[in-house]
């Protein structure tokens, strides 16, 4: 679904399958897979996010750059409800990253929320975290 409200558009994303279970019986993490972005035939980590983040809401300027991601269902005039973005280990400060960046060169994506992200990655991530690793990462290992 697309919503043009102002300079923005609003990208809906949509699940093609259930979320992964990761542990423990609760579906708050979801990965997605090498495999699973092949098949989607999605271009860039920003677009692979439109697919399969149901949770989010992702947003763009004018130029059709990523502008803002937010988590659904929460909002607040004063405190931000931005998940974190952690690519190899590192925590992104922008988006646009995503939109540079091939979908062929992500193996895998977590989209962690609730308690799993903020035990992981600490209280200023309740708002969950993706975390984003790339196929040069795992050759590293």
């Amino acid at each position: 679904m697309v919503v043009l409200t102002g300079l923005t558009v609003v990208l809906s994303g949509c699940a093609l399958r259930p979320a992964t279970d990761s542990g423990g019986g609760n579906a708050a993490s979801r990965t997605i897979d090498a495999e699973d972005i092949e098949r989607s035939s999605v271009r860039t980590a920003w677009d692979a996010l439109q697919l399969f983040g149901a949770a989010l809401r992702l947003e763009e300027d004018k130029d059709r750059q990523p502008a803002r991601m937010t988590a659904r269902g929460r909002s607040s005039i004063h405190l931000s409800s931005q998940p974190s973005v952690v690519m190899d280990g590192v925590r992104l400060v922008e988006y646009t990253v995503l939109q540079d960046m091939g979908a062929h060169l992500i193996e895998r994506m977590q989209l962690l929320t609730g308690p799993q992200a903020t035990t992981r990655y600490g209280t200023n991530s309740g708002n969950g975290v993706i975390v984003i690793t790339t196929r040069t990462a795992m050759t590293k290992r």
